[in-house]
This record gives structure tokens, C-alpha cells and sequence, in this order.
């Protein structure tokens, strides 16, 4: 998830605030874990086959929409939907369920999403939900408890998968973070189980074979800002370049560039303050083929083009966005996701000799 407001000041005359409030971005779970790639020289690519590409989208309890019609718009355009988040006890016990749409929505939902062939996971934690996760996953009898609950709530619902944004602190929890996985995978069987990480991560999920006790993982590649590269404000979140670096590093560290989706954005980041701005604001007088509107910066469709290209270039499994609420219809002709699936369906049937000649054809016409 995102933080709110860094500073309640603002950018005018108050540089010294600005910069305290971007030394303290996540500052517990972030800063600290991108430290190894702070070194690391950009790399280049190994291009990769791409048979497939996700599109991956969250959509929080406080999103959700009360026209099925607009739940029809969203997963026509998602690969996999999440619907985040569920909290545990430390005894290994669900809670907050309540988040969940109830069954007789979540059923109106699954219909379209079976329609559509789209994935509905229900996720497990988050930032500021994580803690009774730790506390479960620590011992053998709650972590089994947790794995049998989780197993049950996905097929009493008819999800297919949960996925585990586990953003406690600590390297001694990585390895029953990975207990809980591989016991969790072997429960749901051909069902999903997936993993968020924050970018610096990497280390441990190879060092505890965490790629191998799920079906993917997503890189949360945003909220980076003045972070890395180390700079002082204006700073922007989220760019090509800082993809560009993840894409690497990934490559170079030998991770399986196939399991992995690299995280975008669907909200801005004012460049001074670092105050988030849902993209549904931006949109109502913004460009969205720009990346900077009002002193927010944000992912537009020609950052989100490019960032498709990357992945591919990189043998990376797809995109997946925190959050597609954040967004605007795609009947407004402005939407983030539409545009986004939209070029990654047609990247898909083309052939590679088309997909070359239309991209020189775009560059020219944005060099014009």
C-alpha cells in the first residue's frame, strides 16, 4: 500500500521539512531493504520469449464499486484481480473478513470474472496488517491453523488464490515466511499463492527458495522517491529508470525473471512534499500521456508503454498495480488500465516485425 502525506507543510519556503519528510518515507520497510542496489550499476538486458503477460491489479475494501457494471470494466482488463486485505490472529485465526464484498456480491463478481478469465485472489496482510501474520507464521501449530483457514476460505468463496503482502519487519521471519508458503501451496494445489516484496528484498526471497513455493511475485516499485537514486527534492516515484534498475538487478541476481511482475503506480506523488494524489484527481484536468501534472508525478500511458517494454525485454511475468480504485472509467477514455491492456493486447498479436515498425512509427510522431 501507500503512505499519505509526508509533510503537512508545504514546498513553499520549507526545503527543511521537505527533506526530513522524505528521509522518513518508509524508512522501516524500504529504505533499509534497497540499500544493496544503491551499488549496483545498471545492467543490461537478457531479452526474453514471452508467451503471456499478467496484468495484475489490487483493489482495497474501500474501493470497491456498487455497479457490478463497473467490476465488468476492471476485470475485462485484469489478468488477476486481488482483493486486498484480510488480517490473522496469532493463533492463526481470519480476520477482518468484513473487507471481503459479501457472498452475494462476491458471487456477481466471480460470474464475471470466470466470463472474463480472470483470477480473484483474496490477499492476506498488507502495511499496518501484517503483524498478526508475523506472529501466526512464527509458530508450527497457528502457522498450520492459518494455512487450513486460508485453504478453507478459498474454496467456501470460490477464489482462486491468495496472495500475501507480508510487510513485517525483521530477516528472522523470512524463513517461516517461507514455511507458511510452501505449506499454504501444498493445501491449495493448483490454486495461486503469490508474494509482494519491496525492491532490495531479492537476497531473501532466494535465500529462503521463496520463488519456488509460489506461482509469482510482485515488486512494489514505487514510493521510491528521493531513496534512489539518492537525491534531494524535486523528486519523482516510480520511473522508467528506477524499473529499469529493478528490471536488472533481478536479472543479475539469477532470480526467475519469469515469476516476477514489476509494480506501477496508479496515484502521483507531489515531486516537493511527496503527497500522494489518487490518479482519478489527476485525470479530471491532467494529460494522460504526461507524467507530471500540478507538481504530481505520476504514471501516464507513455511511462506505462514503456514500462510494458521493459518487462517483456526483461523476460518479467507482467505489471501489477496498486490500485486500480485509484483509476478512472474506461468510458471516460482516460483510464490507466484500459490503455494499459489495451497496448498489451495488441503488442500480443502482433508479430515482432509489426510491433517494431509501430513503435518507430509512435516515435516519430511523439518527436513531432
Amino acid at each position: 500500500g501507500t503512505a499519505g502525506s509526508l509533510c503537512e507543510a508545504r514546498a513553499q519556503g520549507c526545503s527543511r521539512c521537505v527533506r526530513r519528510g522524505m528521509l522518513k518515507m518508509a524508512r522501516a520497510s524500504f529504505l533499509m531493504v534497497v540499500l544493496p542496489l544503491l551499488a549496483a550499476a545498471l545492467p543490461s538486458f537478457t531479452a526474453a520469449a514471452d508467451p503471456s503477460f499478467r496484468i495484475v491489479g489490487y483493489i482495497p475494501e474501500y474501493r470497491h464499486w456498487d455497479s457490478l457494471e463497473r467490476w465488468d470494466e476492471v476485470l475485462t482488463d485484469l489478468t488477476d484481480a486481488i482483493l486486498f486485505s484480510i488480517e490473522a490472529s496469532p493463533s492463526g485465526e481470519l480476520r477482518s473478513l468484513d473487507r471481503l464484498p459479501s457472498p452475494e456480491r462476491l458471487n456477481g463478481i466471480l460470474k464475471i470474472a470466470g466470463e472474463r478469465g480472470t483470477n480473484v485472489l483474496v490477499c492476506l496482510g498488507g502495511a499496518g496488517r501484517s503483524d498478526g501474520v508475523a506472529e501466526a507464521i512464527a509458530d508450527e501449530a497457528s502457522r498450520n491453523t492459518l494455512v487450513r483457514n486460508l485453504a478453507d476460505l478459498v474454496e467456501s468463496r470460490g477464489l482462486q488464490g491468495v496472495d500475501v503482502d507480508f510487510e513485517a519487519s525483521g530477516h528472522d521471519l523470512w524463513g517461516p515466511l517461507g514455511l507458511f508458503l510452501r505449506g499454504l501451496k501444498r493445501e491449495l494445489g493448483s490454486k495461486l499463492v503469490t508474494l509482494a516484496y519491496h525492491p532490495g528484498q531479492e537476497a531473501l526471497l532466494l535465500e529462503h527458495s521463496l520463488l519456488d513455493a509460489v506461482d509469482f511475485v510482485s515488486n512494489m516499485a514505487y514510493d521510491n522517491l528521493c531513496h534512489v537514486p539518492r537525491t534531494e527534492p524535486p523528486c519523482r516515484h516510480s520511473t522508467l529508470e528506477f524499473a529499469e534498475l529493478i528490471a536488472g538487478h533481478v536479472q543479475r541476481i539469477g532470480m526467475d525473471a519469469s515469476k516476477v511482475l514489476l509494480g506501477v503506480p496508479a496515484y502521483g506523488r507531489h515531486v516537493m512534499t511527496g503527497e500522494a494524489k489518487p490518479y482519478y484527481e489527476i485525470a479530471a484536468d491532467g494529460d494522460v500521456d504526461a507524467d507530471v501534472h500540478d507538481g504530481y508525478y505520476f504514471n501516464g500511458l507513455g511511462t506505462l508503454r514503456a514500462k510494458v517494454d521493459l518487462a517483456r525485454k526483461a523476460g518479467l511475468a507482467g505489471l501489477m498495480v496498486w490500485e486500480v480504485g485509484q483509476d478512472v472509467s474506461s468510458s471516460t477514455g482516460r483510464s490507466l488500465l484500459s490503455g494499459l491492456a489495451e497496448y498489451v493486447r495488441t503488442e500480443t498479436s502482433e508479430s515482432p516485425s509489426q510491433r517494431r515498425r509501430r513503435r518507430r512509427s509512435r516515435g516519430k510522431k511523439e518527436e513531432l
